[in-house]
């Protein structure tokens, strides 16, 4: 766990903690609230059923996030989590090439997974937006205030512009799509 964050004084605090202010003492501590170790009851089963047993979680949790009354899309990397989900979306999405994918890109071609994530649109009919990201765009002012204000919490790392842009993104094609008439 890394507390740095981008701001001054500012720390995250590591997961299942609390963090409490005393005005009087002006002392300030943190705790532990919560140990996700001490609520696991292991299960005596083998690997293809907890194998079976996951798969059956993780589709059933995605298609529980297909529930909206509105149009809905994904972000996909070409990693394995967003992959993943696009794969267990298939089956739920109705009409693929209506589920658009959203891809996220820099100039610099060493982070650059638009191929991974083409093939993985490709295999599944989906219309994939590619987004591209400026990394001096990064620093603006108003960007680096409009990314604090979504996040509401200290940022541990890059990669929350990258989600920044991706979501603006998608509202800006929802929004066209709106004008459009679709």
């Amino acid at each position: 766990f890394d507390a740095r964050s981008f701001f001054a004084g500012i720390k995250a605090l590591p997961p299942g903690h609390l963090a409490t202010y005393d005005l009087t003492t002006r002392a300030f501590a943190t705790a532990r609230w919560y140990d996700l170790a001490a609520h696991v009851d292991p299960l005596a089963i083998g690997y293809d059923e907890a194998r079976e047993r996951l798969r059956a979680l993780f589709v059933d949790e995605v298609r529980s996030h297909h529930v909206a009354n509105v149009p809905l899309g994904a972000s996909l990397s070409g990693g394995v989590d967003s992959s993943s989900i696009a794969a267990a979306s298939a089956g739920v999405v109705g009409d693929p090439a209506q589920f658009p994918v959203f891809t996220v890109f820099h100039a610099d071609r060493r982070h650059d997974e638009r191929e991974y994530a083409a093939q993985v649109a490709q295999r599944f009919g989906y219309r994939q937006v590619e987004v591209p990201v400026s990394l001096v765009d990064y620093y603006t002012p108003e960007w680096l205030e409009a990314v604090a204000w979504s996040q509401d919490q200290p940022l541990p790392s890059g990669s929350h512009f990258n989600e920044h842009a991706l979501f603006r993104a998608a509202q800006e094609a929802r929004s066209e799509e709106r004008r459009a008439g679709k």
